[in-house]
């Protein structure tokens, strides 16, 4: 029911064997920041002083799950900012990327922009939805590569815990603010 276009599945293929997906261990890391980008306009996700806190927990992950310090991280984010921002945080080689050439929205951006680049936005979810653990954004993007790839236990990037913990505790200070 559910299948790429033969050029997204070429491509998500091409990286997979380029990035070593299941040869090694891989943390996904989608960074939502919203509004920072000047090809679609969005509400406020996260700040530009979140994108430590997202690096912090894949350090975390890494320690807990006793992975390797050359374990890679693949990085998906709506923000030109948030790669290069890592990349100067953490050790050469270690960060994954597909770089596309302009950053896109499914639904914000400007529809010819849109259409001309979405491949893109398809290449980064299905290689977020490969990856062995994932850091996530308030965002349904991650949330749902996460479902797709039975990514267990996806972890909130600003909280660290798992991604269910978070969203809740999310949830319910909304609730109480609506309350009060």
């Amino acid at each position: 029911l559910f299948r790429p276009a033969k050029a997204v599945h070429a491509a998500v293929e091409g990286y997979k064997q380029r990035f070593r997906f299941g040869q090694e261990p891989i943390i996904g890391l989608h960074l939502r920041l919203g509004n920072r980008n000047p090809s679609f306009v969005d509400t406020k996700r996260h700040s530009e002083k979140d994108i430590s806190k997202f690096v912090r927990c894949a350090q975390m992950l890494e320690d807990y799950y006793y992975l390797p310090n050359t374990t890679r991280w693949f990085v998906a984010s709506d923000s030109p900012i948030a790669l290069p921002a890592i990349r100067q945080m953490v050790s050469d080689g270690k960060v994954l990327s597909v770089e596309p050439p302009t950053i896109v929205h499914t639904e914000r951006s400007v529809r010819s922009l849109a259409k001309t680049f979405l491949h893109f936005v398809f290449l980064e979810h299905f290689l977020l939805a490969r990856c062995d653990y994932l850091v996530l954004s308030e965002s349904g993007f991650g949330a749902t590569a996460a479902a797709w790839g039975g990514i267990e236990g996806p972890f909130h990037g600003l909280s660290c815990t798992t991604f269910v913990d978070a969203v809740s505790e999310i949830d319910e200070k909304r609730t109480n603010l609506i309350h009060e």
